[in-house]
């Protein structure tokens, strides 16, 4: 394991690297965070834990609740004995607990009552707190990712603002990030499960296929040598910032959207 100055954390031994659609969100949500004073975050669904990582060298006290202990293995794998981070697998002993932000990316579309698990966790913001989600965008787009990764539906723009509305939140940013590279990455890796779903079909569960998707890297390790390569590293930088255009249209295939709690 090591800490890239690009990509963040790297687990070449766990098979965990960071993919360049999970690239294309980190940049969105460090940039968001970079002028936040350190404070406390919760993170709901960690997976890997590699966001926990980053958080906490900026000096906030981070707290990840997760279900899989393949996620909690694997997170505390990078945790690596950092006393910043706390990670737990039972929401009850975050009881009276508060936090300046709770994250969730890419674990509402995993939940059938969405809105009552939004409204979940915003009981754990201070006053003024924010809560930052990640969502896949445009039901249009749903393809072979989807049923792979268990996923209830996409989301649209009304969707985030009608649910942060529902539950008394006001909508302070929100992006449609990915664009272009994301979308094209997203179809590789659509084409690679439709592939292996011709060879028979995958028996697992719900809760199984959930805790899969947040922590398999198996297909994104077979090209990081290029993506860490100079090249590979100049055409993310090149993506990174070509999103930034696109950030206000419809274009990419993922929101984040930022709610703040009155």
């Amino acid at each position: 394991m090591y800490y890239d100055r690009d990509f963040g954390v790297v687990v070449l031994e766990k098979s965990w690297v960071p993919a360049p659609r999970y690239l294309m969100r980190r940049a969105r949500l460090l940039s968001w965070m970079k002028a936040e004073k350190p404070g406390r975050i919760l993170e709901i669904g960690p997976g890997s834990g590699a966001l926990l990582k980053d958080f906490a060298r900026a000096g906030w006290e981070c707290v990840g609740l997760d279900t899989s202990s393949d996620a909690l293995a694997l997170a505390d794998y990078i945790r690596d004995r950092d006393q910043r981070i706390e990670l737990c697998s039972d929401q009850r002993r975050l009881a009276g607990q508060t936090f300046d932000y709770v994250i969730a990316c890419e674990v509402l579309e995993h939940i059938e009552d969405d809105s009552s698990a939004f409204e979940e966790w915003a009981s754990f913001l201070k006053p003024r707190g924010g809560l930052i989600l990640s969502v896949p965008a445009h039901q249009k787009r749903w393809d072979a990712t989807d049923e792979w990764a268990g996923h209830f539906r996409r989301y649209e723009n009304e969707d985030l603002v009608r649910i942060a509305g529902e539950n008394g939140m006001l909508v302070e940013k929100l992006e449609c990030y990915g664009f272009p590279l994301a979308l094209i990455t997203t179809a590789l890796r659509a084409r690679r499960i439709s592939n292996d779903s011709r060879q028979g079909p995958l028996h697992e569960s719900m809760d199984s296929k959930t805790a899969h998707s947040g922590i398999s890297r198996s297909f994104e390790s077979r090209y990081f040598g290029l993506q860490q390569s100079l090249p590979g590293r100049i055409s993310i930088k090149v993506f990174i910032f070509l999103q930034r255009l696109f950030l206000k249209t419809q274009l990419g295939n993922g929101y984040i959207m930022l709610a703040r709690k009155p």
